[in-house]
C-alpha cells in the first residue's frame, strides 16, 4: 500500500515538471494531501483492534452527511478549520485533530472557496461528497464511520482530472451490485475489476490506495461489492459459484461504459482473489489477465472448511459481510451453545436474530449427511478448467493462510485445466497478499500483455530476497523420512484407554533450506467415520521448538478427512513456507483426531456409528513412518531427488507435549 502511494506521488512530481508554476503549486499541495491519506490508512490499522467490526442497521446517514458537507464547504470558505466544537461533532475520538488541519490547510492553499457540495455516495458505513471549490478545482472527501455514527477514517482526493461515481448493477436476476467507478479525465481506458466484501470495512482505505494507483498506470477501476454485501442486494454466500455469473455480467456492463475501452482485468488478494478468479471462470468478453494473490478456489480446502471441518468463525465471517454487528465474547457464546447440545441449525437465530443463507445451506447439507452439496457450490475449479484467461497465482510464504489454497489451485490448472500455458505462479517470502509482485519486472510484463517473456513460476530466494525463475536449478524436491515414536493406533471412540494422537520425529544429517509447500504422505488403515485428522509440523533451532506456519500449530486447516473406513495411501499439502533447519536439528509431526479448532458436525452421527460398529473408530499407521516431500533451496546444478538420513532423536513425547503447550500464548494471536 505504501509503495503505490509513493509511486502515485513520484508520478505527479515528474509530471509537474512540465507545468506552469501555479500548477505545480497545485500539484505539490495535492502530494501532501495524498500523503496524508497513507498516514491516515496506516494509522486507522494501527488502530483497530479486531477486524471487520460492522453496523450498518440504517442504510443511509442521511442529514447527518447533509450537515457534514454543509460544515466541511463553511469550513474551507471561512478558514474555519481551527473549530474542534466542530470537528468533535462529526469525528471519533480516534481521529486525530491535527492531522484533520494538516488536511484542511493544503485544501485552502488549493483553494478558500467552496461553491458547493454533491453527496455522490451515502450507504452506512461509507459515504463520499464532492467539493466544488473555485475554478477549475474539486475534491473529493470519502469517509467511513464507526458503530457510534462517529467519522472513524477520512481521505481526501483531487477531482480535477479524476471522476468518482457510484452506481448500481442490475444482474440478470434482478439484484443490484454496488460498484464504486474510479475514472480520470473522462477518458475510456483499460478497466481495473476488483470485487470485494471488505470495502465498507476496516480495509477501506486500502481499495483506495488501489485505485489510486491504478489509475496512475492510466487505468481506470471499479471496486464492486460483493452480492449481499455493504449496499449491494441478495445473500452473501461465501466462496459460492454464483459470483462468476455476477462477474461476466459487470464485465459485460464495464465494457459498455464510456469509461471503458472495452479491455478489462481482474485483481485481488485473499477473497478478492477468490473473485478475480470468478471472473476469469467467466471467460468475459473482453478480460484481459487475472491476477489473483493468496486466492481460494475450493472451500473443501480453503482456510474455514478445510477437509470438511468447520470453524465456528466461518458464522461471524458470513454473517459481517452482511453488515450485522460483530457479537461479542463470540467464540465463548458457540462454545456454550455446543455444550448446551444447541441445534447448530439455530445458532444463527440465536447470535444474529435470524436465518443466514449460508449457514443454511451448510446445515442442509449437513443434514442430508455430507457437506458435499455445500462444497461443490463453493468451488469453481471445474469453470476455471475452461477459462482461457491468462492467470498469475500469487502466495506468500510467512503464515499466508490462503498460499495452499493458491498452490492446489494453480497445481490442478496445470495438470488438468484445457489451457495449462495460461498459468502462472509466484511465491514470495512475505505474508497473505502479492507481495512485491507488482513491483517486479515479470509482474509487469504480465499486465503489460508480454506474455511470451514469462517464466512458469517465479521463487523468491532466501539467500538474497530476490525472485529467481530458476526453480529446475535453484531447488529440489526432498523426501524425509520420520519415523514414528509411538507404534499404538490412535482413535476417537470414547470410553477406550488409546490416545486420539500420535507423533513423529527425525534429525537430519544436513542442512536444509525449506522454501515452498510441503506435502505429508502416510500409509495408513482407518476405520474412522466422519472424522478429520490435523497434522502438526515442528522444527527445532538451537534447542527450542518454531512452528514454521500457523497452519501447521493443531488446527483443522491442515487435516485429512476420512468419511469412512478405508485402507491405502494418503496425502496433504501443507501451505507454502519458509525455514531452516540445521544439520543435527530435528523435525517434530503431531497427528491428532482433536476437534478443538472446529465445530464437530457430525458427532452424534460418528457414536451411533460407533456403537453399531465395535471395531470401528480406529487409526493406524501401516509402516511406522511418514514422508515428508520439502521444496528445498540449493545452490548447485540440479540433482536427482535425494533421501535424507535421518535418525529417531530420543526425546520423550511428555516434554514435546508440553513443549508444544507452551507455544499457546505466542501463538495466540496468528490463530
Amino acid at each position: 500500500m505504501k509503495k503505490s502511494l509513493i509511486l502515485c506521488l513520484s508520478v505527479l512530481t515528474l509530471v509537474s515538471c512540465s507545468k506552469k508554476e501555479k500548477d505545480f503549486e497545485y500539484t505539490r499541495k495535492i502530494s501532501q494531501i495524498e500523503y496524508l491519506n497513507m498516514q491516515q490508512a496506516q494509522q486507522v490499522s494501527a488502530n483497530q483492534q479486531a477486524a471487520f467490526k460492522l453496523n450498518n442497521e440504517e442504510k443511509s446517514s442521511g442529514e447527518y452527511v447533509s450537515n457534514l458537507s454543509r460544515d466541511l464547504c463553511q469550513m474551507i470558505q471561512t478558514s474555519s478549520y481551527d473549530n474542534p466544537f466542530l470537528f468533535d461533532a462529526y469525528f471519533s475520538k480516534k481521529v486525530k485533530f491535527q492531522q484533520f488541519e494538516a488536511y484542511m490547510k493544503n485544501i485552502l492553499s488549493l483553494s478558500n472557496v467552496c461553491e458547493s457540495t454533491q453527496i455522490v455516495f451515502d450507504y452506512n458505513p461509507l459515504f463520499i461528497i464532492k467539493f466544488k471549490l473555485s475554478n477549475p478545482h474539486s475534491l473529493y472527501g470519502l469517509f467511513r464511520v464507526d458503530e457510534s455514527g462517529k467519522i472513524v477514517e477520512y481521505y481526501f482526493l483531487s477531482g480535477d482530472d479524476m471522476n468518482i461515481d457510484h452506481q448500481y448493477v442490475k444482474m440478470s436476476d434482478g439484484e443490484r451490485i454496488s460498484s464504486l467507478v474510479f475514472s480520470k479525465d473522462e477518458k475510456a481506458s483499460r478497466v481495473g475489476f476488483i470485487k470485494t466484501p471488505y470495502l465498507h470495512t476496516e480495509s477501506f482505505g486500502y481499495y483506495l490506495t488501489k485505485a489510486a494507483g491504478f489509475i496512475t498506470q492510466g487505468h481506470n477501476v471499479v471496486i464492486q461489492s460483493n452480492r449481499g454485501s455493504h449496499a449491494s442486494s441478495g445473500n452473501f454466500k461465501w466462496l459460492h459459484e454464483k459470483n462468476i455469473q455476477d462477474s461476466k455480467e459487470t464485465i459485460d456492463w464495464i465494457r459498455n461504459q464510456t469509461f471503458s475501452n472495452g479491455s478489462v482485468y481482474s485483481f485481488g488478494v485473499s477473497y478478492d482473489g477468490y473473485n478475480a478468479l470468478a471472473a476469469a471462470a467467466s471467460n468475459a468478453e473482453g478480460l484481459l489477465y487475472t491476477i489473483a494473490c493468496s486466492a481460494p478456489a475450493n472451500a473443501s480446502t480453503d482456510s474455514f472448511t478445510a477437509a470438511e471441518t468447520v470453524e465456528s468463525s466461518l458464522l461471524a465471517y458470513v454473517a459481517e459481510r452482511e453488515n450485522h454487528k460483530d457479537i461479542n465474547l463470540f467464540a465463548e457464546k458457540i462454545n456454550y451453545l455446543v455444550k448446551q447440545g444447541i441445534p447448530y441449525s439455530q445458532f444463527d437465530n440465536i447470535l444474529y436474530g435470524r436465518d443466514i443463507a449460508d449457514w443454511q445451506d451448510l446445515i442442509n447439507a449437513r443434514d442430508k449427511g455430507s457437506l458435499n452439496e455445500y462444497m461443490l457450490e463453493r468451488s469453481i475449479l471445474d469453470e476455471l478448467k475452461e477459462s482461457h484467461v491468462p492467470i498469475f497465482h500469487v502466495a506468500g510464504t510467512n503464515n499466508d493462510q490462503d498460499g495452499r489454497d493458491t498452490i492446489l489451485g494453480h497445481k490442478y490448472l496445470v495438470d488438468e485445466g484445457r489451457y495449462p500455458e495460461s498459468n502462472y505462479l509466484y511465491i514470495h517470502h512475505g505474508g497473505h497478499g502479492c507481495g512485491d509482485f507488482l513491483e517486479t519486472s515479470f509482474g509487469n510484463e504480465f499486465m503489460n500483455l508480454e506474455f511470451s517473456k514469462l517464466k512458469k513460476e517465479y521463487r523468491t530466494l532466501t539467500s538474497n530476497s530476490q525472485p529467481t525463475s530458476q526453480i529446475d536449478e535453484m531447488f529440489n524436491s526432498i523426501n524425509i523420512e520420520v519415523p514414528q515414536m509411538d507404534t499404538s493406533p490412535i482413535t476417537n471412540r470414547r470410553g477406550t484407554q488409546l490416545k486420539g494422537e500420535t507423533y513423529f520425529t527425525v534429525a537430519t544429517d544436513k542442512k536444509i533450506v525449506v522454501n515452498g509447500p510441503l506435502k505429508l504422505k502416510l500409509k495408513a488403515k482407518s476405520s474412522l467415520f466422519k472424522s478429520s485428522l490435523v497434522a502438526s509440523l515442528f522444527y527445532s533451532k538451537e534447542g527450542a521448538w518454531e512452528v514454521p506456519h500457523y497452519m501447521t500449530y493443531g488446527i483443522s486447516r491442515s487435516s485429512i478427512y476420512f468419511e469412512d473406513s478405508s485402507e491405502g495411501e494418503f496425502s496433504l499439502v501443507l501451505p507454502p513456507m519458509s525455514f531452516t533447519v540445521a544439520a543435527g536439528e530435528s523435525i517434530f509431526i503431531q497427528l491428532s483426531l482433536e476437534k478443538n479448532s472446529f465445530l464437530d458436525l457430525f458427532s452424534s452421527e460418528r457414536q451411533e456409528y460407533y456403537t453399531r460398529n465395535q471395531s470401528a473408530g480406529f487409526f493406524e499407521i501401516l509402516d511406522r513412518k511418514v514422508e515428508l516431500e520439502v521444496q528445498a533451496e540449493v545452490e548447485v546444478q540440479k540433482e536427482e531427488a535425494v533421501e535424507v538420513e535421518v535418525a529417531v532423536e530420543n526425546t520423550d513425547v511428555e516434554m514435546m507435549k508440553e513443549a508444544i503447550e507452551n507455544m499457546d500464548a505466542a501463538l495466540e494471536e496468528l490463530n
